[in-house]
């Protein structure tokens, strides 16, 4: 897959997530649940890649929506 298509596949994903919250009333930590996944997923891409602008933006979001979800 290249980076354009998964990098759109994301973006459906992260609307989909954003737009089931306010519309279909998902509770948020399912939403922040399912989110820490796809960020770590891709955290351990980067890893693997060696992407070391994306391992850090990737291990600064999945910190703070770990803790969100513990502010929550």
């Amino acid at each position: 897959m290249t980076e354009a298509k998964k990098s759109m596949f994301l973006s459906i994903i992260y609307a989909v997530i954003i737009l089931s919250v306010y519309f279909f009333n998902l509770p948020l930590w399912i939403a922040l649940v399912i989110l820490a996944i796809i960020i770590a997923f891709e955290l351990f891409l980067a890893i693997k890649k060696g992407d070391k602008f994306k391992m850090s933006i990737n291990a600064v979001t999945l910190g703070l929506i770990i803790l969100a979800a513990i502010m929550l």
